[in-house]
């Protein structure tokens, strides 16, 4: 009996047990409804990153061109210089042609507010009077104030103000390869724009000028785009369209342009001195080429060998020899005679020049003054 008390008291144990495990529901039991706790407010979906479309490349070119152009071209003038009185006839028996012939057409750009325009010295050369249309239309007549025929470089008046003006640049930092505009009147033809790429630099011993240091360039520069700009995608004047190779009268896609900062120096003295006052160091140069750097054995590849040096000139004073071979003037590379020739003269006279030079095969630095012609 005792026994089955005992049995009958663990069993009553074990289902009160079991009551108390059934009534707490397990951590996977889904609440019942009206007994569920709220779930954390998710946040809306983010909408869709809406992704800004880009303009196809052939475009955004299309709008830098046009964008340059719309900046440069307000300073561009068109210049007709009148040199009449050739033919010794009246303006009424001229033929068309003979007309033509006396009349120069080029262009110009504003360099200054106050009307001052710079062109090429060709153009003006000569000229009774000269005839400037701006690119708003307006036609005023105009006065050659300073020209240097050596460079091909001229400096025109006319009586207005508050003009809008082109930026001169850094030629220096100009790239072959690099894209660039010319704005120009070809033919009589004003305001054309055409584009091209830098061919070259530092074009020299063209027999074009007295001291040559051209850009070149395939944009399409005619008779007529003479004195205008040659700009970078900067908007910024890099050069002078000057002149072009012309076998059949045309463009053939080589062209050349006097870099701005020749310009810009040239410009500086005329309107300082009236004049260009050129240094030089007096000395007789020659190109070194790879059959005169073998027969001399120099151990270069290009500069300027120098033949002679002029008695009491500058290089004598500063100790250059015959046989010194000029490999660079202040840091610059001498690539040849013409090139020495054109970095001196466009120095002011009593300018410090730093010369690197090869001398029995060690390099050297010289230090000179830059002298003055005749002296």
């Amino acid at each position: 009996m005792l026994n089955a008390n005992k049995v009958i008291l663990a069993l009553t144990c074990l289902c009160f047990a079991a009551g108390i495990a059934l009534s707490v529901p397990f951590p996977f039991e889904p609440q019942r409804e009206g007994h569920a706790e709220a779930l954390p407010e998710q946040p809306p979906p983010s909408p869709k990153e809406v992704v800004p479309e880009v303009e196809p490349l052939a475009t955004q070119l299309e709008n830098l061109f046009s964008s340059v152009a719309k900046e440069v071209k307000p300073a561009v003038v068109a210049i007709v210089a009148k040199k009449a009185g050739q033919t010794g006839k009246s303006s009424e028996e001229l033929t068309v042609s003979q007309k033509a012939l006396q009349r120069s057409f080029g262009s110009g750009f504003l360099i200054d507010p106050k009307g001052f325009i710079l062109t090429n010295h060709h153009l003006v050369e000569g000229a009774g009077a000269l005839d400037v249309t701006l690119a708003d239309g307006r036609n005023v007549p105009g006065r050659t104030v300073r020209s240097d025929f050596t460079h091909d470089i001229a400096l025109v008046k006319i009586e207005l103000e508050n003009l809008p003006v082109a930026r001169l640049g850094d030629s220096d930092g100009v790239e072959v390869g690099q894209w660039i505009l010319a704005i120009g009147h070809p033919f009589g033809l004003l305001q054309t724009v055409s584009a091209g790429i830098v061919g070259a630099l530092g074009r020299s011993d063209l027999s074009l000028l007295g001291y040559e240091n051209f850009i070149q360039t395939d944009a399409s520069i005619n008779p007529g785009n003479s004195g205008g700009a040659l700009i970078d995608f900067n908007g910024t004047l890099i050069g002078i369209n000057t002149a072009i190779i012309a076998p059949s009268g045309g463009n053939v896609g080589i062209g050349f342009a006097i870099p701005a900062k020749i310009a810009k120096g040239i410009v500086t003295q005329l309107i300082e001195f009236g004049g260009v006052k050129r240094g030089v160091l007096g000395v007789m140069i020659t190109t070194v080429t790879p059959a005169l750097a073998e027969a001399l054995d120099l151990d270069v590849e290009n500069g300027a060998l120098i033949n002679q040096v002029v008695e009491d000139s500058a290089a004598q004073a500063a100790g250059l020899q015959a046989g010194d071979v000029v490999i660079a003037v202040d840091g610059a590379p001498i690539d040849s005679a013409g090139d020495l020739r054109n970095r001196i003269g466009l120095k002011r006279v009593d300018d410090d020049v730093h010369l690197n030079i090869i001398r029995d095969g060690e390099q050297k630095t010289i230090n000179a003054k830059v002298g003055e012609p005749g002296a």
